[in-house]
């Protein structure tokens, strides 16, 4: 009797198990793919549509391997468990730094900071650059719509400032002098110390947590109208679990964060999320229950999205919100002052309502009174955010 090859057996087993995989990432990445990739916080890359142009110049090919590499089962495991071991060994080279360096540290692109991760202070220039034409596209929109209040309020963040130098970039101030707009309708988030920025935003993740939220929160109501008062905290609630934001791809190992928000009584209100309404936006209050298993900025306040209608049912004014993703923390709050708040991220709006944002269509069909541009640096710099006019 011959004995049994276990070690042919085995090469076969593995052999199956990788075509298996691969096969099963072959057919979701081609039939089921999903929209985004939530570890890596963007869209996931998937296939071009086939046409011969986009055969010849390659970039059907390149979508093809990118979109495998996104939507591939176990991608992402993998990714996590090559940063997990990267970041162990990044941990026992920075933590003697850490302790005894008090300027930046840099480190695949990241910079740490008394015990924060920083993205890098925008460069003057070609910023500026990108500011004027942004600017341009505002100043248009004002003139164009004089009948509408259009009010701005610009949120500075560690891209604005050099801690370690004390350099404030002096982007909101350029904003603020080059916007044909009553300076009583432009208001900011300013950010000049590290102190500042320590007790208002997340220590792993870009955005501003439960107190810089609500800080800015109240600076948009008074901004709106000096008379509205502002809902109050009720209470603070602090999660046992701790997360990782957007800064700690490749940092797994090093810092992470707590989260706590406050308790609101809200009015009540119907909800539309891309169109389709909703129980809620965010997990809010599954947090203040303590039912949530996994936290993070967006889970909890918010996912972007292209369109939010907040409807309270009242008579008062509509206003219509265009932002990015650090006003998902407070546009809830802001929405239980107004009739109806519609709240548009240009960066999905098309991709999730299936045709182009048309400004002057949007403010015509849904009677809007007052618009709110809000965000950071680069919700003002980059062309993703540029507006339509129409007219």
């Amino acid at each position: 009797m011959r004995p049994v090859d276990k070690s042919n057996k085995i090469s076969k087993f593995i052999m199956f198990s990788i075509l298996a995989v691969l096969l099963t990432g072959l057919l979701t990445t081609i039939f089921f793919s999903k929209d985004v990739n939530e570890y890596e916080n963007r869209y996931a890359d998937k296939i071009k549509k086939l046409a011969f142009s986009s055969f010849l110049d390659k970039s059907f090919q390149d979508s093809f391997e990118l979109a495998l590499s996104d939507q591939i089962q176990l991608s992402t495991s993998a990714k996590k468990v090559y940063n997990i071991f990267d970041t162990s060994l990044a941990r026992i080279a920075l933590n003697p730094l850490r302790k005894s360096y008090d300027g930046y540290i840099y480190n695949k692109g990241n910079i740490i900071y008394k015990d924060m991760l920083l993205f890098a202070p925008y460069p003057y220039q070609p910023t500026v650059y990108w500011l004027d034409f942004k600017i341009e596209n505002y100043n248009k929109l004002f003139e164009n719509y004089p009948d509408l209040d259009f009010y701005v309020y610009y949120i500075e963040k560690d891209t604005d400032i050099d801690f370690a130098k004390n350099e404030e970039s002096g982007f909101y101030e350029y904003i603020k002098e080059k916007l044909e707009l009553d300076k009583n309708r432009i208001s900011g988030f300013e950010v000049n110390d590290f102190n500042t920025f320590n007790e208002c935003f997340y220590t792993t993740d870009h955005h501003w947590n439960y107190l810089g939220s609500y800080k800015g929160y109240t600076d948009v109501v008074k901004l709106l109208d000096k008379d509205m008062k502002p809902l109050e905290p009720l209470e603070t609630v602090t999660s046992l679990i701790t997360f990782q934001g957007s800064k700690a791809i490749g940092f797994e190992n090093v810092l992470s964060d707590t989260m706590s928000i406050y308790r609101f009584d809200f009015p009540e209100m119907d909800i539309y999320i891309n169109g389709e309404k909703t129980q809620d936006y965010g997990s809010q209050q599954d947090f203040l229950l303590n039912s949530l298993e996994t936290i993070g900025y967006g889970s909890v306040y918010g996912d972007d999205a292209g369109e939010v209608i907040f409807n309270t049912g009242s008579v008062s004014s509509n206003i219509l919100v265009i932002g990015e993703s650090y006003d998902n923390a407070i546009i809830k709050l802001i929405a239980s002052h107004y009739g109806k708040t519609f709240c548009v991220d240009l960066r999905y709006y098309e991709h999730y309502m299936n045709s182009p944002f048309s400004f002057s269509k949007y403010v015509k069909n849904n009677d809007i009174d007052k618009v709110l541009l809000i965000g950071n640096i680069d919700f003002f710099s980059f062309k993703d955010f540029y507006i339509e006019g129409d007219e």
